[in-house]
């Protein structure tokens, strides 16, 4: 399972598919929840019961699918290792992207940057910012 990890595509995919099979029982146990209602104010209290304790199952298999995902992978838990290992754009993760892919996409940045030194050529400089890199109240 270590290539499921590796590659976002997969992992997004079985994300969805996860939300998907969450939705599926989510909308399964709905139904069961008003039929228990209408079963407890109709009287009935044990077919109530039954429609809840339907409910509930549905319900746990919902929340499972939203929190862990398939239970054969491990870790478990895929949303947050996506959030966590694929979703933070950072400038090492722009240089690495660039070095793997042979610096593709090189022009554009270079070109953006460019364009950002001629807007900020014209603006005042405030010597004081600048000389805090990295501290409250300077540049990142």
């Amino acid at each position: 399972m270590a290539d499921y990890w590796e590659d976002p595509y997969t992992l997004l995919d079985n994300i969805d598919l996860s939300y998907l099979y969450a939705s599926t029982y989510w909308d399964d146990a709905s139904p069961e929840f008003f039929l228990a209602e209408s079963e407890y104010f109709g009287g009935n209290d044990h077919t109530a019961l039954g429609h809840l304790i339907a409910c509930t199952g549905l319900f746990m298999e919902c929340v499972g699918y939203l929190l862990s995902g398939f239970d054969e992978l491990d870790p478990k838990y895929d949303t947050p290792y996506f959030l966590r290992h694929y979703s933070l754009t950072t400038w090492k993760t722009i240089v690495e992207a660039w070095v793997k892919n042979d610096f593709e996409g090189r022009a554009w940045t270079i070109a953006t940057i460019d364009q950002m030194r001629k807007i900020l050529w014209d603006e005042p400089f405030d010597i004081q910012w600048s000389a805090n890199i990295g501290q409250e109240g300077g540049p990142p």
